[in-house]
Formats: structure tokens, C-alpha cells, sequence
């Protein structure tokens, strides 16, 4: 947030103090037997004016006010969690004295959501199929505000695609909502769009989701055609299952389906992503795989065709993590290093776009050394560091590099991003978001309002906090 923001929430803070301390001095007394109040323990008469001493364990007075007592239970209070003023954010609880945290952030084509350690889940943008999964649609360029999703309160984490997302759930299963054209939901139904989480078929030992798609305006808007999408799932064991768009399914099989298909030879997976119009995993082995479109975009061995099954990518054979945007993708290697590969328009391979346009070979990022999570958009590459360190390379448009006013350049080089100390990373067409160790939830790279913030107008260019998501209070 920046300084005037600050400034301004200082200013209403003290005031507020300030109005609740006069308050308080407006209770007489002559001796300290005169002076009661709810859950005061024990209070004192100083200066012909009442005083706490002590409140009820695990109250206090909040307000300044002797009047009003200890107020504030800050063992279950969400706006006074362990502390006056601990504010657990939007959604929050306080058990124990103690906020319930921000455990993911997932971010698509113009939309966020965010899971919170409780199992709650909060959507917020483009809600043209309803992916916010609140039980309306919304109109295109007309955004949501942050809101509940609906009939889910168990999720461990969440996936954002184009008008698709989908969680995870405690149980082990899992549920997806928004457009259904192409069975993306997974359901077993095709055709209805989804505004609810509906729970994908059979699926009881989820371990991670990830949802993609994308627009494509060649197709008819009919029932949502023009959304064409997929999800996959990492289960138990190593398995991955996919469904939506045949281009996903990745079992050798033509087609769209409305129910998820195990992909071929994916039995000791560690990691999965879904793109636009392809997929990626890793195995065990640190080998990456990928299917879909053009030759998985570019990353099969230079085949150009379509690969109907996982195709091995040359020359990674130490990869941990891999992650996949519209036409390209990216892996973190063992030793913390970046490499990606498909399409470099916008620099987004690490490599100058003049002098690669596109590379079927992966491509070495410069400077990073020490990844352990890389997430990636259409247009641009993040990388999140051992030490909490994020870079941004590729299109700058929006802000999305982070580093201040946009511009229409691209870079090749990682900016990195100053102070983070981020645990968490989310890259989407416009907006990217990091959560910090602190609890807190950062965004840059696009307006607010794709946020869930509807009343600011202006793009962020660095990284600014959202208000809706504060740092955890400590006592």
C-alpha cells in the first residue's frame, strides 16, 4: 500500500483512538470502588476519572472507553484477533486468538481467487460463465466484487483457468464451476454452465488441481463455445486425470469429456499444470512431459503436430516444478535454476525476442539460481526464490513486471521484485499476486477491480498490498 493509503489509515486510526479516549475520561469517580464496567477485573480512580487495570481473560478495551468495559473478545473477534485492531482480513476467523491465513492464490484471464486456511473461499473479476461461483453470472466488462464462493467451506487450495476454477476439498475431491461447453467442469454433463462448485466425477484423492483455457474468438458464443477449457488433477500415487477440451485429455483419445480420463503413462507425477491448449507434467524421474496442441507447444522434441499422449521435453531431466501458459512453459531444475520453452514474443522465454521468437529447445533463464516455484501467464514469467525473492520477466504491459509505471516493452532479463519475502505465487493475463510470509496478499500488473476492488481505477505497478487481505496480526 502506498504512503498517502497508509498515511490516511494512520490518521483514521489515531482519530478514532483520540474520540474513544475523551470518551473514557468522561467516567467520575472518587475511589476505585466506583468504577465497574463489563468485564473488568479491576479498575482504579486516578485523577477523579475511572481507569482499567485488568480485564477478563482474554478481553480488552479496545475503544479507550471505561464506559464500554473490555469490550473486544480478542480470542474470537475477527477485526481485534490477539490484538485491538488485529484485523483478520475479509472472510476471516479468529479461533484461539488466532487469524485463520491465506493459503493460496489463484489467478486467471481476468479474475482471483483466494483460499483461506478455514476452507473458505473468495472469487472476485470476470464472471461472464460464472466462475466466481457465487450462483449468478455476471456481464462481460462488468466485474465482481470479492464474495464467498458458495457451498464450499473445505478447500485446501484453488485453480483459476479461462471461465473455469476449481479447488481442491479436505475430503480429497474435487469441484469446478464456470463454463461447461466442453465438459471442463467435469461433472458427467456437458453444455450448462456452471455457477455453483459442482463436484468432479469420481474423483475422491485429489492431491492438486489445476484449471486452464482460453478464448477462442473464432468460435461461436454459444453456450459458451468461444471458452474452450480443461482441468487436470494430480491424485494419490502419482496419477494424473484430466477432462474439458479433447486437447487436455492426454489419454491418446479424440474428443471432448465431460468426465476425467487418466492420461497415458502418468503414474509417477510430482507436479501437473494446464495451459491454454496444453499440459505439462514432471515425474519423479525429473523428466517433463506434455501434451496438446502443436507439439505441445513447441516443447516435444520440435515436433509441430499435435501429441495426443504425454511427450517427453528434451533436455530436462532434473525438473521439479512446471508450469504452462498460453504458448509457453516453464520448469524450476533441481538446482534452482529456470528454463523455458514454446513461444517468445514478448520475451517470455528469458531470451531476447528479437533473436528467439520462439524455441522448441528449453531456453536458460539468466540470474536466477535459486528457484523453487515458477508460474507463468500469456505473456509473462515469475519465479518465487528460496529466500522469498520474486522475479518477473517477458511483457511489461499493465505493470505486470512490477517495477513501476508500464510500458510497452518486453524484457528478457528477471526484474526482481524488492522486499517481497513472498511463500506463494500467482501469474495471470494481468494481474499477479505473491502471498508474503507476513500473511499478507500483494498484487501489481492490472486494475484493482479484476481484484474484487471495484472502486480503484488506476493499474498497480508494484506490488501493492490488498486491503481485503492484511498482514496476520501479532499479539
Amino acid at each position: 500500500m502506498d504512503a498517502g493509503v497508509d498515511a490516511a489509515m494512520d490518521a483514521g486510526e489515531d482519530a478514532g483512538v483520540d474520540a474513544a479516549t475523551d470518551a473514557g475520561e468522561g467516567v467520575p469517580c472518587g475511589a476505585p470502588g466506583d468504577c465497574s464496567a463489563p468485564d473488568v477485573v479491576t479498575a482504579d480512580c486516578v485523577a477523579g476519572r475511572c481507569e482499567i487495570v485488568t480485564c477478563a481473560t482474554g478481553r480488552e478495551s479496545c475503544d479507550g472507553d471505561f464506559a464500554t468495559g473490555c469490550e473486544r473478545d480478542l480470542q474470537t473477534d475477527p477485526d481485534h484477533c490477539g490484538v485491538c485492531a488485529g484485523d483478520c482480513g475479509l472472510g476471516g476467523a479468529c479461533t484461539a486468538g488466532e487469524c485463520d491465513t491465506v493459503i493460496d492464490v489463484g489467478i486467471g484471464h481476468e479474475n482471483l481467487c483466494v483460499t483461506r486456511s478455514s476452507g473458505a473461499v473468495f472469487c472476485a473479476g470476470e464472471n461472464v460463465r460464472g466462475e466466481a461461483g457465487i450462483g449468478v453470472t455476471g456481464t462481460l466488462a462488468v466485474y465482481s466484487p470479492l464474495r464467498e464462493v458458495m457451498m464450499l467451506d473445505d478447500a485446501t487450495s484453488t485453480s483459476v483457468g479461462y471461465a473455469l476454477a476449481c479447488a481442491v476439498r479436505g475430503t480429497g475431491g474435487a469441484v469446478c464451476m464456470g463454463n461447461n461447453a466442453y465438459g471442463q467442469v467435469g461433472s458427467g454433463s456437458t453444455g450448462d454452465l456452471e455457477t455453483l462448485p459442482d463436484p468432479v466425477s469420481g474423483l475422491t484423492d485429489v492431491e492438486q488441481v489445476s484449471a486452464g483455457g482460453q478464448r477462442d474468438r473464432g468460435l461461436p458464443s454459444v453456450l459458451g463455445q468461444e471458452y474452450e477449457g480443461f482441468a487436470c488433477a494430480l491424485r494419490t500415487g502419482g496419477v494424473v486425470s484430466c477432462w474439458g477440451s479433447e486437447y487436455g485429455r492426454g489419454d491418446g483419445l479424440s474428443g471432448d469429456t465431460n468426465v476425467p480420463v487418466t492420461v497415458s503413462g502418468a503414474a509417477d507425477v510430482v507436479d501437473v499444470s494446464a495451459g491454454y491448449e496444453h499440459a505439462c507434467l514432471v515425474r519423479s524421474s525429473g523428466e517433463v512431459a506434455c501434451w496438446g496442441r502443436m507439439g505441445a507447444r513447441l516443447g516435444a522434441a520440435g515436433e509441430t503436430a499435435d501429441l495426443a499422449v504425454p511427450t517427453a521435453v528434451a533436455g530436462i531431466t532434473d525438473a521439479v516444478r512446471v508450469d504452462v501458459g498460453q504458448v509457453h512453459s516453464c520448469a524450476v531444475r533441481r538446482g534452482g535454476q529456470v528454463v523455458c520453452w514454446g513461444d517468445n514474443a514478448n520475451s517470455e522465454l528469458g531470451a531476447d525476442s528479437t533473436t528467439t521468437p520462439a524455441s522448441a529447445t528449453p531456453v536458460a533463464v539468466p540470474v536466477i539460481a535459486n528457484a523453487i516455484d515458477v508460474d507463468v501467464g500469456p505473456l509473462t514469467s515469475c519465479a518465487l526464490g528460496s529466500g522469498g525473492e520474486v522475479w518477473c520477466w517477458g511483457g511489461d504491459g499493465s505493470g505486470r513486471l512490477g517495477d513501476g509505471p508500464a510500458g510497452p516493452t518486453t524484457t528478457a532479463t528477471p526484474v526482481r521484485l524488492a522486499d517481497l519475502d513472498a511463500t506463494a505465487l500467482a501469474v495471470g493475463l494481468h494481474a499477479l499476486c505473491a502471498i508474503r510470509r507476513d500473511g499478507a496478499v500483494v498484487c501489481w500488473g492490472a486494475e484493482p477491480r479484476e481484484l474484487g476492488l471495484l472502486d480503484f481505477s488506476s493499474a498497480w505497478t508494484v506490488p501493492t498490498l490488498h486491503p481485503e487481505f492484511p498482514p496476520t496480526p501479532t499479539p
